[in-house]
């Protein structure tokens, strides 16, 4: 990365350590490896590379496969039917073979046949289909333990005040294994110095007698027994004077090159308006860092709008050790990515805005833009409703764009809107149906908040995924935990309706319906899922390691026919047929869906018997399954839907009734028959209401609960309890024919 103080021309040790096959014809040919025999079909190939772990520029070890004697790799098993197994492997193995299936791997590599290991790296979620072959690439990270030697060799101008080189621990540099030092006085432009195994932050700062400043600034990859090599020249170009980020990013807006990275350090806090916090937007593909001195810096908004816009073209990274703040009374995010790049670290953070412009408090996503969490903190920002009432994204609003999720914490982030009309989604983040994707591989959203001044439109506390225009927003999940009702209060995101860790949309405006997609499952390494399952709606936390949710029941049901739209429950019974929990999913889009029981109970060895039911989406036929014998055990099940039992289909029997009073908002009607009794609600009533008779033809009594806008209920029951015969065909009943029943 160049420094904007510095254009670095160094060569960098860091090229990609290939640990893929010495021959086309063995992959071709799919021959044995020695580990594996023969060819089988159910098999397929793994090629495998490493490199070290790429942040920003990296000084690391030289190329060459004769640096490590062996590697240790350790499968593990995530799919069933496949064994965790180890091998001892050299490049010249190959391929590997592997059953098919979902595999993580660990991959160890020694200097010395039997020595000690000096560098490790995992690998999730590879998905390795028969007869095919897959790549895959692990990041190897120096393991502590022994020592490594740092070189340096560097050219400067001759009129130099000061040069000083720091290293320190990254990413929390708090230890320094070596203090600034002046290079000048100990002549020590070339030089080299041994250090513990591990990563580190190396800063290189000139001063000429102008008092102008170059800085270079990379990350250092130190491993046991080997040489990592930082080359470079300082010129005199290089050199400029520049105090106050506005300062430097004048200078960024003048002077920036098209495919250039620059880095801007922060020496103290600082106040800047939005307009002098302007990048750089006519310039393509270039890439600008923002980080403090080593102590924490922030940079807060004066006045109104956006701290920084990121148009297109542009990342904008902040580095490390650099706080952002907004205001109390903003009408935008306090981060605007528009068709850029936005990426955050560990030591940053994004705090303190409250945006009435409806969408993302602290960081909004647009134009196909796009948001990497690899660290950091998002807290303490709030969206008000705007002009039309609504607020989407305390934390991050995710519109047409993509917000990616590695770690970090997203916490204290509020949506709210006092418009009566107006509807809140997502406390912590929102995902808009515009196009909006948001992929969590791990980090914790916490302790949000979504509310409303009319009690039933907050939803998602933590997480809200929309579908109310096309195409709809996407969810996809492998790893991290976003809270639930469950947790405790400091940790608990919450909403005024009962999906307070995640709210799934399932209401559309657009025609044809759009569709919000959420699913859990692995990524590969271009970020593609491979999923495990669908999610629905969840007051409770949602827990991921690997695609698998650590806290729940999880049914999947596949071979889903004919039912596309239609809407799905799920209950789990205990031997007698009684509930044990209920859950529903999305409307039918595939031959898949899945199911999530939150239980108040040790899973233990308990076994559960099933029933699924599917409701068309008029609303007036559904199809049940139901198991006669336990079918499900443990934390997670795939099967078949005929695996469950026979469908039986109903069609309902329409029941009206007639003549309401106005004042009603809210009806249950309950139908007792000689064998069996059924209840069916109605949300918004009306003087002639639709209830549905789910059973069969015959004789019952009926009682009515309406209640007003004030929840006051009211019991009424047909005059001196009659019964009333119900045909197939349904019937009319007038209201009048009810009267209050005294308890």
């Amino acid at each position: 990365m160049k420094n904007i103080l510095h254009r670095n021309c160094g060569r960098l040790k860091a090229a990609t350590i290939a640990l893929v096959a010495a021959c086309v014809a063995f992959v071709v040919t799919g021959c044995g490896n020695p580990f594996n025999g023969g060819v089988d079909t159910e098999k397929g190939s793994l090629v495998l590379s490493a490199e070290g772990r790429r942040l920003e520029r990296t000084i690391m070890p030289g190329t060459g496969l004769d640096r490590f004697a062996s590697f240790r790799l350790e499968f593990s098993a995530v799919s069933e039917g496949n064994e965790d197994f180890g091998m001892d492997w050299v490049p010249s193995y190959g391929v590997v073979e592997l059953n098919a299936g979902t595999w993580n791997l660990e991959v160890t590599a020694y200097m010395t046949a039997g020595g000690d290991a000096v560098a490790r790296g995992v690998v999730k979620g590879i998905v390795v289909a028969p007869k095919a072959t897959v790549s895959r690439t692990v990041a190897l990270v120096p393991i502590a333990g022994g020592e490594g030697t740092f070189r340096w060799d560097m050219t400067f101008p001759d009129d130099l005040a000061s040069a000083t080189m720091e290293i320190r621990q990254w990413p929390d540099g708090t230890t320094a294994f070596r203090e600034p030092s002046n290079l000048l006085d100990t002549d020590s432009r070339v030089g080299s110095l041994n250090l513990p195994a591990g990563m580190y932050r190396v800063i290189f700062v000139l001063v000429n007698g102008n008092g102008e400043r170059a800085m270079a600034s990379e990350i250092l990859q130190v491993y046991r027994d080997m040489e990592s090599v930082f080359q470079t020249t300082f010129e005199d170009r290089h050199f400029v004077t520049l105090h106050s980020l506005a300062d430097q990013l004048r200078w960024l807006r003048d002077n920036a090159q098209a495919g250039g990275s620059y880095v801007l350090e922060l020496s103290g806090d600082e106040s800047i308006t939005s307009e002098a916090a302007q990048l750089p937007s006519d310039i393509a593909n270039i890439s600008i860092t923002i980080r403090g001195d080593w102590a924490m810096r922030t940079v807060t908004l004066s006045g109104m709008g956006s701290l920084f816009w990121v148009p297109s073209g542009v990342t904008l990274e902040l580095g490390g050790d650099v706080t952002l703040r907004g205001v109390d009374d903003n009408d935008m995010s306090l981060v605007l990515v528009s068709g850029g790049t936005f990426v955050m670290n560990d030591g940053t953070v994004v705090t303190g805005n409250t945006s009435f412009g409806g969408s993302g408090g602290g960081v909004q996503i647009n134009d196909g833009g796009t948001f990497t969490m690899h660290g950091g903190e998002i807290l303490n920002n709030t969206v008000g409703g705007s002009p039309w009432g609504g607020a989407d994204g305390g934390g991050v609003f995710v519109g047409n764009g993509t917000f990616t999720m590695y770690g970090g914490t997203i916490s204290g982030n509020y949506a709210t809107t006092t418009t009566p009309t107006g509807w809140v989604s997502g406390g912590g983040v929102a995902v808009g149906s515009q196009g909006g994707m948001f992929r969590m591989f791990g980090g914790v959203i916490s302790g949000n908040r979504a509310s409303s001044a009319a009690q039933d439109r907050a939803t998602g506390g933590g997480v809200s995924v929309s579908s109310y225009q096309s195409p709809g927003a996407i969810f996809l999940m492998s790893g991290g935990t976003i809270y639930g009702s469950e947790a405790p209060e400091a940790l608990r995101n919450t909403d005024e309706g009962n999906f307070s860790a995640l709210f799934l949309s399932l209401w559309s405006a657009a025609i044809p319906p759009a569709r919000a997609t959420a699913q859990f499952g692995t990524f590969n390494d271009a970020g593609d899922l491979t999923p495990l399952g669908a999610f629905s709606s969840s007051n409770r936390t949602v827990e991921m390691v690997n695609g698998v949710w650590q806290n729940a029941v999880v049914l999947t049901v596949t071979g889903i026919t004919d039912m596309q739209g239609w809407h799905m429950w799920a209950e789990l019974l205990d031997d007698a047929g009684g509930q044990i929990a209920w859950a529903s999913s999305a409307p039918v889009t595939g031959t898949m869906a899945s199911f999530h029981f939150s239980l108040n109970r040790p899973l233990a060895e308990e076994s559960y018997r099933v029933r699924v039911q599917f409701s068309s989406q008029d609303g007036n036929t559904r199809t049940t399954y139901t198991s006669t014998e336990p079918v499900f055990s443990g934390s997670f099940r795939s099967i078949a839907l005929m695996e469950i039992g026979t469908g039986i289909t109903q069609t309902v029997i329409p029941v009206t009734v007639t003549g309401i009073h106005g004042w009603y908002t809210t009806g249950t009607i309950s139908f007792y028959g000689e064998q069996e009794s059924f209840q069916s609600s109605v949300w918004n009533l009306a003087e002639d209401t639709l209830f549905r008779l789910w059973g069969p033809a015959g004789n019952y009594r009926i009682s009515l609960q309406l209640t007003d806008a004030n929840w006051r209920s009211t019991v009424y029951i047909l005059a001196s309890g009659s019964t009333i015969h119900i045909p197939a065909t349904g019937a009319t009943i007038e209201f009048a024919q009810f009267v209050p029943h005294q308890l």
